[in-house]
């Protein structure tokens, strides 16, 4: 057998073939076991000791291409995951697949509306904040193509409120005020262990999509306003990609409007 391949696509299709050839081999031998089975069920001696010796082929067969199978799987995963080479690719199978926009910034990658984090240490990834161990690139990009294909429906007017909530608890129930989106984000996640399930970044991602498609008036009749986006690199502020895969910055957010207006 060839040296193992350099990426997990490639090791993962070697596996594949392995296990293929495993299951032509378990066919098999669950044929011969059937044949002999009937054999001593219906008392056919004279075929039986033929039958028994191919049934002890196709085991001993299956054996061995279960031992390669097991053999075929010697990629170096930890290390893979813990360098670039996975985002490598992971933008390789995006782009094959056609989804357009993907771009890695921060040791994280975006693909709008997910943001992809690596979890190394668990051999998994995060999109957006549900856990995924299914990793193979191409995997992971049709899955992309298949949501970006998808009407967004989701309702954010309850991420607005809960927004403009945390808005009115820092500057005290004013307008007006251009809060950083990293105190706003505190206060959103002060329950012991919510920042980890809502990171900093999550938010930022939630604001450009409202950004894009609204809501953006509350229904207390404030107006979401980002005073200072820009799409300037090296901006003051948290970065992110937009859906387009521009480098893009928000650093704060402000509510403009009374609640009677």
């Amino acid at each position: 057998m060839d040296g193992p391949p350099s990426t997990l696509e490639g090791s993962l299709d070697r596996l594949d073939t392995s296990l293929a050839a495993v299951e032509r081999a378990l066919k098999a031998t669950a044929a011969a076991h059937r044949r002999a089975r009937e054999a001593a069920r219906m008392g056919n001696v004279r075929d039986l000791p033929k039958l028994l010796g191919a049934l002890a082929e196709a085991t001993r067969e299956l054996a061995a291409l279960g031992e390669q199978g097991a053999d075929a799987w010697d990629f170096r995963i930890d290390e893979h995951l813990a360098s670039d080479g996975y985002f490598d690719e992971l933008l390789r199978a995006i782009a094959e697949a056609g989804v357009a926009g993907a771009r890695q910034l921060d040791g994280r990658l975006y693909c709008y509306p997910f943001i992809i984090r690596v979890e190394a240490r668990d051999q998994s990834l995060r999109v957006g904040r549900k856990p995924l161990r299914a990793i193979r690139p191409s995997h992971v990009a049709d899955m992309l193509r298949a949501a970006r294909a998808k009407p967004d429906k989701e309702n954010l007017s309850p991420l607005l409120h809960a927004i403009e909530g945390a808005y009115l608890r820092l500057t005290g129930g004013e307008t007006g005020r251009a809060v950083a989106i990293a105190d706003v984000h505190a206060v959103l996640t002060l329950l012991p262990g919510s920042a980890r399930e809502y990171p900093l970044e999550d938010l930022v991602m939630d604001l450009y999509r409202l950004d894009l498609s609204g809501p953006h008036l509350t229904k207390s009749g404030r107006r979401l306003d980002l005073p200072a986006s820009t799409s300037a690199k090296g901006g003051r502020g948290i970065r992110f990609a937009t859906r387009e895969g521009e480098e893009k910055v928000y650093s704060a957010i402000r509510f403009e409007g009374a609640a009677d207006a």
